[in-house]
């Protein structure tokens, strides 16, 4: 299957992190891209530059927010220093790194100005907003202020619905999007959680891995099996900022809400969103694949030790299971599962160690930008 879709979709899947996990600063992620976006016209710079340094700035100040804790009321903003970190450390997604790329190696006078004013244009929408600050820069730049003032002053229906202002007036660069590029993509979007949140990072690692042998071995075609993969891998990402609701958390939205700009693959938002819902539904009137992932998503959870358990005998973890299946599973599925145990945990295992490596580098490494 092969795909166009515009960058800011992608972005915005990452920004779905970040609106609910800091809501007192989603405004301005965008806003330092709207005044970026102004100040590039201001200079007369080409709409396809316009559109890589809009999608340049989204990326500098999302990734600001990752290394402080969620509940944390400042975001990480020392960036008066001429490089910052992106926690994406290995496999770093190719359009984001291509755009990255062309900033840092890009001489043109007039795009080096915009660069150069991101720190000012966001610790200007943090004193703007009067949020909190680790870090009280002074603005001295007065032309740059004034310059601000004059946007902020002159386009206020804009910046008061700025979500669709940025989504809908700024020309986006379209790009590629197969299953190579959404593999990618999901990948980085599980690197970029797991900076946050390690134990769903090796968590949705497992079940994506089992969630793949249950598939294949049910009979599914490869191609189909590595969508359910795809699936498994993001299906708790909505645990990364879904509120606390009765002691439960209603996850499932919020996966939703993240992975609703991926046009053009709606089989992978459906499953990695029914996946996880209500426990009082019924699952076998969702899809197969679905069911699938959410049988790897339960035996995952009780077979991985955790910090305040060990993993269940697997006996256990099959009484369990098979509970459940009476009341809303495939039982074809808890069959296969019973017959294929061994190898099934087996690569359970082996996939989560797999993914605690990982999570040891990207603790170890960081991958700089600069300059700015």
């Amino acid at each position: 299957m092969n795909n166009n879709i515009y960058i800011i979709n992608l972005i915005f899947c990452i920004f779905e992190i970040t609106e609910i996990s800091h809501p007192k600063h989603s405004n301005i992620i965008l806003k330092v891209t709207y005044y970026l976006w102004k100040l590039a016209q201001i200079n007369n710079i080409s709409i396809n530059k316009q559109s890589i340094l809009c999608s340049y700035s989204l990326l500098y100040v999302l990734t600001l927010l990752v290394p402080k804790n969620q509940c944390s009321d400042y975001i990480y903003d020392d960036i008066s220093t001429n490089s910052f970190i992106i926690p994406i450390l290995t496999d770093l997604f190719l359009p984001f790194e291509e755009i990255v790329t062309f900033i840092n190696n890009n001489s043109d006078p007039s795009l080096q100005k915009c660069i150069n004013s991101i720190p000012d244009i966001y610790h200007y929408c943090i004193q703007l907003e009067n949020l909190p600050s680790s870090n009280k820069r002074s603005l001295n730049n007065t032309s740059l202020l004034h310059q601000l003032d004059i946007i902020s002053n002159n386009n206020k229906s804009e910046l008061s619905d700025i979500e669709t202002t940025i989504y809908s007036k700024i020309t986006w660069e379209k790009i590629k999007f197969s299953f190579n590029e959404i593999y990618s993509f999901s990948n980085f979007i599980i690197k970029f959680i797991g900076i946050q949140k390690p134990y769903l990072f090796i968590h949705s690692f497992g079940s994506a891995f089992v969630a793949f042998d249950i598939a294949s071995l049910y009979g599914i075609d490869e191609a189909h099996c590595k969508k359910i993969f795809i699936s498994a891998l993001l299906h708790n990402i909505g645990k990364t900022i879904a509120p606390i609701k009765n002691n439960e958390l209603d996850f499932s939205f919020y996966t939703f809400k993240i992975l609703k700009h991926l046009e053009g693959f709606q089989d992978i938002l459906l499953w990695a969103s029914t996946s996880n819902s209500n426990k009082e539904k019924k699952y076998t009137q969702f899809s197969i694949e679905s069911q699938i992932i959410h049988v790897a998503d339960l035996f995952t959870e009780l077979k991985e030790a955790t910090t305040s358990r060990a993993g269940f005998p697997i006996e256990k973890v099959m009484t369990i299971i098979t509970k459940e299946s009476h009341v809303s599973l495939n039982n074809n599925l808890i069959v296969l599962l019973k017959n294929n145990l061994s190898k099934i945990e087996s690569k359970r295992h082996d996939s989560q160690a797999y993914a605690k490596d990982i999570y040891q580098e990207l603790q170890q490494q960081i991958f700089i930008l600069e300059p700015i």
